[in-house]
């Protein structure tokens, strides 16, 4: 046997599952548009209060009041309130 067949074969990683975040943008015309997404890590449904001012908006890190963890980036002057929606999907649904 030579020295190239003892070497072992790299095994093929398994496909990553892909995760998309649905989102959906309300009351765009008025000071005041809205956000329902859910979060990205624990998937816990949100609605997500922005307000514009006429200031320029920032990158904003919004967390989720259920995990604590950045559940969605928001480009908006300012956030007026982050309020979760139902419960958190769980691993048996």
């Amino acid at each position: 046997m030579t020295e190239s067949e003892n070497i072992p074969k790299p095994r093929p990683k398994p496909p990553v599952e892909k995760k998309f975040q649905p989102i959906t943008v309300v009351d765009c015309n008025t000071d005041k548009p809205r956000i329902f997404t859910q979060c990205y890590k624990c998937d816990q449904p949100l609605l997500i209060q922005t307000h514009h001012d006429g200031t320029e908006p920032v990158d904003q890190k919004i967390e989720c009041p259920t995990c604590g963890r950045i559940a969605f980036f928001a480009h908006a002057p300012k956030i007026a309130a982050v309020m979760p929606l139902g419960d958190a999907p769980t691993a048996s649904n």
